[in-house]
């Protein structure tokens, strides 16, 4: 992320983000970028944050078709 701080903090502490030094420089953000390549997600494992598993369209799907059963698509 191209800033100094974000408003989801456990987006670094899980290790799927990572913050640019600020204020950005070329070359900081070339080594951001090189760190994020090498290391990747830093050995941390996968993320286990409920609801986080790229499935959130389905479940929205599945609710809004119990709320409104038959409703047209």
């Amino acid at each position: 992320t191209l800033r100094a701080q974000t408003e989801r903090p456990i987006t670094v502490v899980q290790g799927t983000n990572r913050l640019t030094p600020w204020p950005i420089r070329s070359d900081t953000l070339l080594a951001s970028f090189e760190d994020a390549v090498e290391r990747g997600r830093s050995g941390r494992s996968p993320c286990t944050i409920r609801g986080w598993d790229g499935s959130a369209a389905e479940r929205i799907a599945i609710a809004l078709e119990e709320f409104a059963p038959g409703a047209p698509r």
